[in-house]
């Protein structure tokens, strides 16, 4: 069992290295949602943010990978309701 200790523990390192790279980009995703829902009008883009937040956050417990895959879902029905302007 002393053989597995060393590879346990570089697993675990990277899969906190991985959450918070996560959680990073998930925080930039919200921003540029955010930029996007106030310049388009569509209010679905900040929700498809918050959403991709708030499940980056939770994929620690493994609920956010559900909400991450709803997220995905509400950004596309998102990008199909913008507008499109008239020439």
């Amino acid at each position: 069992m002393d053989i597995l200790w060393p590879y346990i523990a570089a697993i675990v390192g990277s899969l906190v290295v991985l959450f918070v790279f996560i959680v990073v980009a998930a925080v930039f995703l919200r921003r540029s949602f955010t930029i996007l829902s106030a310049k388009t009008g569509v209010n679905m883009f900040s929700t498809a943010g918050l959403l991709t937040l708030i499940g980056a956050v939770l994929t620690i417990i493994g609920v956010g990978f559900i909400l991450l895959w709803f997220a995905q879902i509400l950004l596309a029905v998102a990008f199909f309701s913008i507008k499109t302007q008239s020439a």
